[in-house]
């Protein structure tokens, strides 16, 4: 299935493609086509999966999922001595689903899981957790976000270092001086 098509300056095209599994979205391939501006196939790059005989019918329905991926992460908070508000479930590009059903390999082996991405603002918190579809059972979190530190060259100030954060659904600029 084509992820998105990219033009570049040079007037060449860049097509990738996210690998599919009867079905079913293999998290974290992708394999990308590029061309030259003549529509030439130039090279090709990416990872695929072999995958055989994984079940793509979930047995754990996607509502149990769900509490079971919030349960651990708020169990996971209080044993860390966190006082937990609530954790919710960010809603997914199609507006319909809580999760999307994907298939995670994990240590060379495929597991067919709830992807969800959970998110709380107390403590700060913003994560992808895939739960098992066949048997219920966490497999892995991961942080969907990336705080970026760095610097940048401004006019009237010289290098100057930046911090870029998450909050509320943004990323944001912020200056604590």
């Amino acid at each position: 299935m084509i992820a998105n098509s990219l033009k570049d300056v040079n007037g060449g095209y860049h097509d990738s493609y996210k690998e599919i599994y009867k079905g079913v979205e293999v998290d974290g391939t992708r394999c990308t086509v590029h061309y030259n501006k003549y529509g030439e196939m130039v090279s090709v790059n990416g990872n695929f999966r072999t995958i055989e005989g994984l079940k793509t019918i979930p047995f754990v329905n996607e509502s149990n999922a769900l509490e079971k991926a919030t349960s651990y992460i708020e169990d996971s908070l209080r044993l860390r001595g966190y006082v937990v508000n609530s954790i919710k479930s960010v809603i997914n590009c199609n507006k319909q689903l809580k999760s999307n059903l994907v298939i995670l390999i994990l240590s060379n082996k495929p597991y067919l899981t709830y992807k969800f991405l959970l998110e709380s603002d107390s403590p700060h918190l913003f994560l992808y957790v895939y739960v098992d579809a066949l048997y219920g059972k966490i497999l892995v979190t991961r942080n969907a976000v990336c705080n970026v530190s760095g610097s940048v060259s401004t006019v009237y100030s010289g290098t100057q270092s930046i911090e870029m954060d998450y909050h509320s659904g943004q990323y944001r600029l912020r200056d604590y001086g």
